[in-house]
């Protein structure tokens, strides 16, 4: 064997070997099958890998349920009252999620607060719900001070004009009727005339009512609202006479009594020709609506005042110190303003843009000046 043959065969045998050591060294372990990912399938609960370290438990404080008394009754009878009166003047929501808040509070407020509430009844379900509850507690009747109630009364044509349907039994007549306390009423004129009218002989019944069915159901002709100074008329339909005891313009002495101790009156129309004004005697606040311009008008401000010129005429016999707005809806002018006019020393206040009735109506029940600020 040649010494190059040798050569050749060890340098073979050093690369077989270090290549067979490398491979032990560098050798791959076998492949094994990894646990199913959570995008295959969840493993079983009790193959479920755990930590090798738990993760430290975080730190909670026990919860510890309050079982003491209310803030508001910590606070002396006399604060806690002051709070609850403020709130329930802000609306019928408020002393009724004041009764809410826990028994205590409840007997505090629900008698001492309920002459704060503008109450304010929409529709006859709500009336006739109010008219239960002052039928369970019967304290509450006379703590009632502000009612607003906003039914339309309903009406039938006839021949000799218009017929209210809405009879003295109605629910709106007999919660009126009910709460004698009240300083500022807002409500329909039917409403109004069979809270103040009845069926004792002592009482001429009109002419327009005297068809109405259920009058007789009516038997106290007393009048008894006689802290009754702000009312709204909601629906009157330019019909005075619907006051009237006859074609004169007389009144009984029941109407009389109601007109002359007003001294507030709101009217959710324009003021007519028929509207008795020298029998508010005691009137110090008049509002009424007037009609937008027409499309001949010039402008708004020439229509206002026109129209206040007439309503000067018209309101004439009050004092001149009277405070008198006007609302106009003007849905044509993108504005909201008021305008002021005078006529020698009489002013007016004329509030162009759409009426917010309740909200100036609940504002003077609060204490504010409503529609004369």
């Amino acid at each position: 064997m040649s010494m190059a043959t040798f050569n050749l065969l060890t340098w073979t045998e050093l690369m077989f070997t270090f290549a067979s050591r490398l491979l032990q060294i560098f050798k791959r372990p076998p492949r094994r099958h990894s646990p199913p990912t959570s995008s295959t399938r969840d493993p079983p609960p009790d193959r479920v890998p755990r930590p090798s370290t738990p993760p430290t438990p975080q730190v909670l404080e026990p919860v510890v349920r309050y079982t003491g008394p209310d803030h508001l009754t910590l606070l002396p009878t006399e604060i806690v009252l002051e709070i609850a009166s403020f709130a329930c003047a802000a609306s019928q929501s408020s002393y009724r999620a004041l009764l809410l808040v826990s028994r205590r509070l409840n007997l505090l407020i629900k008698f001492d607060c309920l002459h704060f509430v503008p109450v304010r009844l929409q529709c006859n379900s709500h009336i006739e719900n109010f008219r239960l509850l002052l039928g369970l507690y019967p304290d509450l009747v006379p703590r009632v001070r502000h009612l607003w109630i906003n039914t339309p009364p309903r009406m039938t044509a006839t021949n000799a004009g218009l017929n209210w349907e809405d009879g003295p039994s109605s629910p709106a007549v007999r919660v009126a009727r009910l709460c004698t306390n009240i300083v500022t009423l807002s409500c329909s004129t039917p409403v109004l005339h069979y809270v103040n009218f009845g069926s004792s002989p002592n009482v001429t019944i009109p002419r327009s009512l005297s068809s109405e069915r259920d009058w007789g159901s009516v038997q106290d002709s007393t009048f008894k609202h006689t802290k009754l100074r702000e009312l709204t008329l909601l629906n009157n339909f330019f019909n005075w006479s619907f006051f009237y005891h006859d074609d004169l313009g007389a009144v009984t002495s029941t109407v009389s009594h109601l007109f002359t101790q007003l001294t507030h009156l709101t009217l959710l129309e324009p003021i007519g020709q028929d509207f008795p004004v020298k029998k508010f005697t005691s009137l110090q606040y008049f509002s009424s609506e007037i009609y937008p311009p027409s499309a001949t008008s010039n402008t708004l401000d020439t229509w206002v005042a026109v129209t206040n010129s007439r309503v000067h005429v018209l309101l004439a016999p009050l004092p001149e110190d009277a405070r008198i707005t006007l609302t106009i809806h003007h849905t044509k002018v993108n504005r909201k303003e008021e305008i002021e006019m005078s006529n020698g020393a009489r002013f007016c206040m004329v509030r162009v843009g759409k009426p917010t009735h309740f909200q100036w109506w609940a504002d003077r029940a609060r204490g504010g000046d409503g529609v004369w600020s």
